[in-house]
């Protein structure tokens, strides 16, 4: 359903715009770097450690998208009426941030307008059912489709498209994620990432996500009244973040147990690097204590009563599930592929470039724009406001 309103000169001066629009303008310096210099003259990244701030700007934004559309088909898929309230907000969203998640992964490409990337193109056809890649490059493609013919069926009101087409949505995200997870998970030269612990990483990392970034726009999208329905909902938010991230915390445990046991060569020295090497402090506070244990205690001490903590908590998680992103994918690359062979293994450093957190600001400029527009173009409150 349109709103039947244009975007005006002041919508654009809207703060909250012109905040995203600079983020974008940002990102300029890094494009512009990347397309003149290439990319390894441009990003901390090097053929050693060749995957960086760009594909885990990308890993935490289909996380996030992903998430959003698992929780917000609790209410027109699923049947739980409570959250339908925050279907089309969650579904936009969805949309904003995955654009988000592609615009940074395009600039991951290095010179991703030359001959060389476009030939990218001409892999995709025959099928590779073996090719992880492949897959991603599918699922997410199907996931895309379905997502945007389930905004649509919601706006319009054909609430049966809106639940066939949200239940493929779910089962195209489900996919596309745990696809995602056996990319990393099939990497032999990566033991770190080896295993079949990523699909199922990626898979709760979403759910604890996409719920965190539900409590935003339950508690700034307008539906945060003082009547029962919307509080019930948010205590529900809340008990939901609260198993996720009791979820969360019993895999890391396990994950971290396996990656000790044995010291299997580089997945053992990648897990120490993690628990007490130059990935510890990422590790313990942002990752342990920000991002599980402060908000999970938050959200028990208030018996899930409060908005506020809860949106706190929310805050406390997206920032946890980012530095879990960034540990993952630095940790299964920090020890040479060769220390197998070496008495003493040498870390291999990695610091993002001025290029790479530009790009990084702007995928998150370019997720604002977009849940923006949506924002003025479409009512995306409940049927009945």
């Amino acid at each position: 359903m349109l709103r039947g309103e244009s975007i005006s000169l002041g919508d654009l001066l809207n703060t909250k715009v012109i905040i995203p629009l600079i983020m974008v303008i940002i990102s300029f310096y890094g494009m512009i770097h990347v397309l003149f210099y290439g990319q390894e003259a441009s990003y901390g990244v090097s053929r050693d450690l060749p995957w960086g701030l760009l594909i885990i700007t990308y890993t935490t934004m289909v996380v996030s998208s992903t998430g959003l559309c698992l929780i917000s088909s609790m209410g027109h898929v699923w049947g739980f009426k409570n959250f339908e309230q925050i279907g089309k907000r969650a579904v936009w969203l969805a949309i904003s941030t995955l654009m988000g998640g592609f615009f940074a992964i395009f600039w991951d490409l290095g010179a991703p307008f030359n001959l060389h990337a476009l030939r990218l193109l001409l892999y995709y056809f025959p099928p590779k059912f073996s090719s992880p890649i492949w897959g991603m490059a599918t699922f997410y493609s199907l996931y895309l489709l379905f997502i945007a013919v389930e905004f649509v069926s919601l706006l319009t009101k054909k609430w049966k498209f809106a639940m066939i087409f949200g239940l493929l949505a779910f089962l195209a995200g489900v996919a596309a994620h745990s696809n995602l997870g056996w990319l990393y998970g099939t990497n032999i030269a990566r033991p770190e990432w080896r295993g079949p612990f990523f699909p199922i990483d990626f898979i709760l990392s979403a759910l604890l996500s996409g719920t965190a970034l539900i409590v935003w726009l339950h508690f700034f999208g307008g539906n945060m009244k003082k009547d029962e329905k919307s509080m019930r909902l948010m205590k529900n938010l809340g008990r939901l973040m609260a198993l996720f991230i009791g979820a969360m915390v019993f895999f890391e445990i396990w994950k971290t147990i396996s990656g000790l046991s044995g010291h299997i060569p580089i997945e053992y020295e990648s897990t120490i690097a993690l628990i007490s090497g130059p990935l510890s402090f990422n590790f313990w506070f942002f990752e342990i204590i920000i991002g599980y244990l402060l908000p999970f205690i938050l959200l028990f001490a208030t018996r899930f009563d409060s908005p506020k903590i809860i949106f706190l908590a929310s805050i406390l998680v997206v920032i946890g599930i980012f530095f879990n992103k960034y540990d993952i994918v630095i940790s299964g690359q920090i020890v040479p592929v060769l220390a197998a062979y070496y008495h003493h293994v040498s870390y291999i450093r990695y610091l993002p470039s001025l290029s790479e957190l530009s790009i990084f600001v702007g995928a998150l400029g370019v997720a604002s724009i977009i849940y923006f527009i949506g924002e003025k173009l479409f009512y995306l409150g409940e049927n009945n406001e």
